[in-house]
């Protein structure tokens, strides 16, 4: 229903005649898909459906991390993008910038399995992996022709893919005299066959005069350029205004109560009491103090003359 609402040039052309049209139309879009997919998965009809949207417009402060849900941009024509050469294929850029044309692929040295093709087996797809002999450096030789090759044919989509400029860097390394530019300008015969390796790298003189004669041979459509090297910059955010700093005041009263003890102390009092000696109590004795004179006998005289009789009467 929305397609067909949307599909015809003139509600198209009314809503892109708006200052923000194409931003509308690109919202609309997507909440167009966003509701074939709920009918889709949920198989909702159409009242279902208008109270599932009404829930996703309660929920945007809440949800906002469905990348599902995130606003789309309704044109990236002006964003810049950066793409690997291999991803570019079949693309066109209004401007093109090429910094690596003067860097050959890294192929590994010394002694390593190589693929190639074998020109002795009907270009069959090989690989060897013995590392050693006669053999093996030539089929090393055929793996880095290959590589190079594919550096060339890169060079070519990187520069076809420009529809108004291409801006391609030039720097004299160690390695650059094996790279798909630099082989392109120098290494290439009458012919137009490019030598897979070069074993000079051009000074930046002979460099310049290069670029200088294929300018020359197209007029107005090639400007050479020397880069200097200026000062690195970063970016920096404005710095804030300083601040008036001053010393803190302790100026509360503390609450000495508080202090740090086991769980032990804090239930001590909800145990019984934990058993221990019996207090001293005074009593009374009977036996004399050493040196202290007997005491004064008591009762009658009969008692104290015969306390075998008393004894005998209990």
């Amino acid at each position: 229903m929305w397609r067909r609402s949307r599909s015809s040039s003139a509600s198209r052309s009314a809503s892109l005649a708006t200052v923000d049209g194409e931003r509308r139309l690109t919202d609309l879009r997507h909440v167009g898909q966003l509701l074939h997919a709920a009918a889709v998965t949920d198989q909702m009809g159409t009242t279902a459906l208008t109270a599932w949207l009404r829930r996703r417009i309660a929920e945007t402060g809440e949800d906002t991390g469905n990348e599902e849900r995130s606003r789309r941009l309704e044109s990236d024509a002006e964003a810049v993008q950066v793409l690997t050469i291999h991803r570019s294929k079949g693309l066109e850029f209004p401007i093109v910038y090429l910094p690596f044309l003067w860097e050959p692929s890294h192929i590994q040295s010394g002694a390593q399995p190589v693929f190639f093709h074998d020109p002795e087996a009907g270009d069959a797809r090989s690989i060897d992996v013995g590392l050693e002999g006669t053999e093996f450096e030539r089929h090393q030789e055929q793996h880095i022709v290959e590589r190079r090759g594919e550096d060339l044919r890169l060079a070519y989509v990187a520069l076809t893919r420009a529809q108004h400029q291409a801006v391609v860097w030039w720097a004299g390394s160690w390695d650059s005299r094996n790279s798909p530019l630099s082989r392109l300008l120098f290494e290439r015969d009458g012919e137009g066959n490019v030598a897979p390796w070069s074993s000079t790298v051009p000074d930046d003189g002979a460099a310049v005069e290069r670029f200088e004669a294929l300018a020359a041979e197209a007029p107005g459509c090639i400007a050479v350029e020397r880069s200097t090297l200026g000062l690195t910059s970063a970016w920096a955010d404005a710095v804030p205004e300083p601040a008036a700093l001053s010393a803190a005041l302790f100026d509360r009263s503390l609450d000495w109560r508080w202090r740090r003890t086991s769980y032990s102390d804090i239930t001590a009092g909800a145990w019984e009491a934990r058993v221990a000696s019996e207090p001293e109590v005074a009593v009374v004795t009977d036996e004399p103090a050493l040196g202290a004179a007997p005491p004064a006998p008591t009762g009658t005289p009969d008692a104290r003359a015969a306390p075998h009789r008393a004894l005998a009467r209990r």
